[in-house]
């Protein structure tokens, strides 16, 4: 009886274990799964720039400190979704501690050690894809070389997911990037010398470590090579791009824009450019030129743009060349309201470390840059720092321009302060001729339209300086209405009437 009841129950539970498979079966074959959610419903903003080239996303924003002995520039992108945004700034935030920690070594070894950072950053989006890449030099004056590194990030727009190389690639198996890789730098003559070395052969290996920092660029798969990870360090960081044609049936993503389209953009808009206008100076009134230094900003640096506008005040603005395609209206804005642009390098270095063909390119640079986007070829170089070297006069052939009034707003970051610098220590402009007070102006003063409190002050201070009896004008414009033509290699500080740089 008992074998007959358990005979029973199992022949139950075997029909019924079929029932649920053909049931299984056969929704598997008949039901229809609903569609994935719509693009259009998609709600992510992104800042996609008007810009080509490396600049492709984002708006910049910038840590700068002008102290000399350890100075710091450093420029990251903010692209608008906010969980990106916190990963790339909690990127900065690490590489900044860890340059402080390296400071702070060095310090312990050599009390008076000087230091610089220095971070710059390309950005890419295709299809769903943002890459950023990261460059970073630091400098100490313990070492003999500097020390620089690459690091990319990469994120998916709509899930705001950061990828690996694993991510984007079907299988683990790298194969096929190393050896396109290879075939890349068999086809460059500087290196191929250096594809046999054992250093070459280790770094190109087909592992995920070695491919690590990759970016989509428009047209394909750009991987980076840290100094000294397949070549000797004198070569310097290694990119190659593996067009995506190469790279077809081996991708796990989907390249083409209809994610992207998808998105809510919002496009840094685009300057009018129109032509400046013709400035009217009075040679009988005290005169003064407020330059600006690190831009352009994009929230500080238009401000100060209204601000001088609503005076009726000129400025000059010492550009970083590598800010310049970042904010292409901002420059073209500059021109058409009559203020005269100059360069300021092209990165912010020490130029004691430069060589006559790095000095070079600093400035040449950033006139390729500025030239771009305003018909205009600058006048005046700000070297940082304001280090002025012979060796820097022998390569630019250019007016030099440093100041008599240093408002230390990078230092205090505070308007009150900032105010009070210029106020009190200007000189006392009045309705006196300068022919015969030349003295009494003629002053250049130092600001950074980095900080949103110089800005602030600027809406007390430029006002103060026109009630006194000031014109605010450009350093150059300055330079004219003291019957003063400079010539290559000469420095001025502060512009008096009878022609003299003040220093």
């Amino acid at each position: 009886m008992k074998h007959s009841v358990f005979k029973q129950t199992a022949c139950f539970i075997v029909f019924f274990t079929m029932m649920i498979l053909i049931f299984y079966w056969i929704c598997s074959v008949v039901i229809t799964m609903p569609e994935a959610e719509p693009m259009t419903a998609v709600t992510k903003h992104v800042y996609v720039k008007n810009s080509d080239g490396n600049q492709a996303v984002g708006q910049t924003k910038s840590i700068i400190n002008d102290d000399k002995e350890h100075a710091v520039s450093i420029h990251y992108p903010i692209t608008g979704i906010s969980e990106i945004d916190r990963v790339i700034e909690q990127e900065v935030y690490n590489k900044i501690e860890e340059f402080e920690n390296k400071k702070i070594g060095y310090q312990a070894l050599e009390p008076d050690v000087s230091s610089s950072i220095w971070i710059d950053y390309e950005s890419y989006i295709k299809g769903d894809i943002i890459s950023v890449v990261f460059y970073t030099e630091e400098n100490f004056s313990a070492l003999a070389h500097p020390l620089e590194c690459v690091d990319t990030l990469v994120f998916e727009i709509t899930s705001a997911k950061q990828l690996s190389l694993g991510d984007i690639f079907k299988s683990d198996d790298f194969s096929i990037l190393a050896e396109l890789t290879k075939e890349q730098f068999a086809e460059n003559l500087d290196v191929k010398s250096q594809m046999d070395t054992e250093l070459f052969l280790n770094g190109t290996e087909p592992t995920e470590q070695n491919y690590q920092h990759f970016a989509l660029k428009e047209d394909g798969l750009a991987v980076y090579f840290e100094k000294y990870q397949i070549f000797p360090g004198y070569f310097g960081i290694q990119s190659v791009t593996i067009p995506y044609d190469s790279l077809s049936g081996h991708l796990n993503i989907d390249l083409s824009n209809a994610v992207l389209e998808a998105v809510q953009t919002t496009a840094l808009p685009k300057g009018e450019l129109t032509e400046p206008p013709t400035a009217t100076i009075d040679k009988q009134k005290p005169m003064v030129a407020l330059t600006f230094d690190d831009g352009p900003h994009y929230t500080v640096t238009p401000r100060i743009l209204d601000i001088l506008q609503k005076n009726n005040a000129r400025a000059t603005f010492f550009v970083l060349g590598n800010r310049v395609d970042n904010f292409p209206n901002i420059i073209q804005r500059e021109y058409s309201q009559g203020h005269e642009i100059g360069s300021h390098s092209f990165s912010h270095p020490q130029i004691t470390t430069l060589t006559s063909e790095e000095i070079e390119y600093q400035f040449t640079e950033t006139e390729h840059r500025i030239q771009q986007y305003v018909p205009y070829t600058t006048k005046l170089i700000r070297p940082p720092y304001g280090q002025i070297t012979q060796s820097l006069k022998e390569v630019l052939q250019k007016t030099f321009v440093l100041w008599s009034i240093d408002t230390q707003d990078w230092k205090t970051r505070d308007k009150d302060a900032i105010v009070s610098e210029v106020l009190n220590n200007v000189k006392d402009g009045d309705t006196i001729s300068v022919n015969v007070l030349g003295s009494k102006d003629g002053d250049i003063m130092l600001m950074h339209d980095m900080y949103s409190t110089t800005a602030d002050a600027c809406e007390e201070l430029i006002p103060a300086l026109i009630e006194r009896g000031y014109q605010l004008v450009t350093v150059s414009e300055l330079l004219n209405a003291k019957e003063i033509t400079p010539v290559a290699g000469s420095v001025y500080s502060r512009v008096l009437s009878t022609g003299n740089a003040a220093s």
